[in-house]
């Protein structure tokens, strides 16, 4: 901001004097109609907005955020944390009366490289490209020098071309059908960084995200053999924190996406994932867990132990992320007509023994 609005660019001085957001239609003025509805399309977009949250986010709420970053962050003094947030350094009457700047702001630089830090860890950066030129007061000096203001924006990846025929801008709709994945992982994958993006207005003037056809398709070389945990989850048809426990149970290294730190699922690792839960269906399918054995037999969980362990009851070698203990479904079937026919024969021991039915509700899969 300070090179491409402050900075002269014949002889490189820096104007220290001016106001660090330049006014638009005068140089040292700024109203706050536009920077309170530039605040909510920003909120908007980001689906921050009240809707979305249940309360508003204010410039009042984010600058109270800042000073509660500021005030639990160690090794800074209270009156430099006061004196940023253009509060007296104290409230006696050295702190209100006698305390001034430091001539050189030098603590204040302190604050400016803890804010650095957070901003790179948390959201990168707070540049959001843009296709909406700056439209400069005729009476503005900046409208003399506006090459190099945009160039500079351009040079910061804040000023974006709006594209052209041979390299549109795409929205999630057209990015989804070019990567052949769902509208909302296109979305997720522009808002998360993953699909580089720019916020510019759509045909109605309502902020959204757009892609270069460029960067949809670099993007597509680049994912071609990989694919995010998320979304490989959303394909399976299963929840993401069981395919999460599944990769960690088949002990999967994974890398992280840098952005996201989501993980990256390449085509040898999906395949076992895919097989893993394949191999878990099938044992649910011919087997079930030994509790639920239980319940169908109508005996103790313990009772259900020793039938497993003397064999009336056949052990499947095989378990799922549970670690519980399986038994065939074939073998709960015998073991149930064979002590229904046992009481049968207690109770009536001159009748003619027939061997009872299984429950025609639990012929084909018990429930496990």
């Amino acid at each position: 901001m300070i090179e491409a609005f402050h900075t002269d660019p014949d002889s490189g001085e820096v104007d220290g004097s001016a106001r660090l957001v330049p006014g638009i239609h005068l140089i040292d003025r700024a109203g706050q109609a536009g920077y309170v509805g530039a605040l909510e399309d920003a909120l908007a977009v980001e689906r921050l907005g009240s809707a979305d949250l249940g309360f508003r986010v204010s410039s009042h709420l984010l600058r109270k955020s800042l000073a509660t970053d500021l005030a639990w962050e160690a090794g800074i003094e209270d009156a430099v944390r006061r004196r940023f947030m253009g509060h007296r350094a104290g409230d006696d009457v050295f702190g209100r009366i006698y305390t001034l700047d430091h001539p050189e702001v030098a603590p204040l630089v302190k604050v400016a490289a803890v804010l650095d830090e957070k901003i790179t860890t948390t959201i990168d950066t707070l540049l959001t490209p843009t296709t909406r030129p700056v439209y400069w007061g005729k009476a503005n000096p900046l409208l003399a020098r506006v090459d190099h203001v945009n160039t500079t924006l351009a040079a910061a990846g804040w000023q974006v071309d709006p594209g052209s025929a041979d390299d549109p801008l795409c929205d999630a709709n057209q990015a989804a059908a070019e990567l052949g994945i769902y509208v909302t992982t296109a979305r997720r994958w522009m808002a998360d960084g993953i699909l580089r993006s720019i916020v510019a207005p759509d045909a109605q003037g309502v902020p959204r995200r757009f892609a270069r056809l460029s960067d949809v398709w670099a993007c597509r070389d680049r994912l071609a053999d990989r694919a995010l945990l998320p979304d490989l989850a959303e394909q399976l048809g299963v929840r993401y924190h069981e395919l999460y426990h599944t990769m960690r149970r088949l002990g999967l290294l994974l890398d992280r996406h840098p952005t996201t730190g989501e993980y990256e699922v390449t085509p040898a690792a999906a395949d076992a994932l895919r097989a893993e839960l394949a191999r878990v269906r099938a044992l649910h399918r011919r087997s079930m867990k030994l509790a639920a054995a239980a319940r169908q037999l109508k005996v103790a969980l313990s009772t259900a132990g020793v039938l497993a362990g003397n064999g009336g009851l056949e052990m499947d070698p095989e378990t799922d992320s549970s670690g519980a203990r399986f038994v065939t479904r074939a073998s709960v079937e015998q073991c149930w007509i064979a002590r229904n026919a046992a009481n049968d024969a207690r109770q009536n021991p001159r009748s003619v023994s027939r061997s009872p039915r299984w429950p025609a509700s639990r012929a084909t899969a018990p429930p496990s």
